[in-house]
């Protein structure tokens, strides 16, 4: 009988006891990772507002975006397959009108007549990064080289969306 007992008691703290202890620390565990958790909304969002953030800086800073990006790889490509020379990096202008921010690129290309009329005629049938709003050219004396040289300066314009 009292073999018995000690078994069913045996029994009992096997199967009862310990896996109710075990239970008790998983449900202490989750609510901590509850707690821990409850704000999470608030913390992504401060964190998306961080990054937005850091982002308005890194973009101010360089001056580029998507649509800068991809001007210097198809203005860029263009001048090196007909020997033109991409004399400045585009400068990003932006302005606010009416609820919309514009944004104008400032592209100075050097080289001769032709070439230059050609890179216009892309630059106005491709108009995925904007549209050519004013074309200048210049036309330049080299000292050193004792040549001439004739420069292009395409502003291209586009609406980013609306203002932030």
């Amino acid at each position: 009988m009292l073999i018995g007992i000690a078994f069913l008691f045996w029994v009992s703290i096997r199967f009862a006891i310990i896996p109710t202890f075990h239970l008790k620390n998983d449900v202490e565990n989750t609510s901590t990772q509850l707690n821990s958790i409850e704000d999470a909304p608030m913390k992504l969002q401060m964190i998306q507002r961080r990054i937005q953030d850091i982002e308005k800086q890194i973009g101010d800073v360089s001056g580029m975006d998507a649509n800068g990006n991809y001007l210097i790889d198809d203005v860029g490509s263009f001048c090196k397959k007909h020997g033109l020379v991409l004399s400045e990096i585009p400068e990003k202008h932006t302005s606010v009108k009416d609820q919309y921010q514009i944004v104008t690129y400032k592209i100075k290309v050097r080289g001769t007549f032709i070439p230059l009329m050609k890179l216009l005629h892309q630059l106005e049938q491709n108009a995925s990064s904007g549209k050519v709003r004013s074309v200048e050219f210049v036309s330049e004396f080299d000292l050193k080289k004792k040549r001439k040289y004739l420069e292009a300066i395409f502003y291209i314009q586009s609406i980013v969306g609306e203002k932030v």
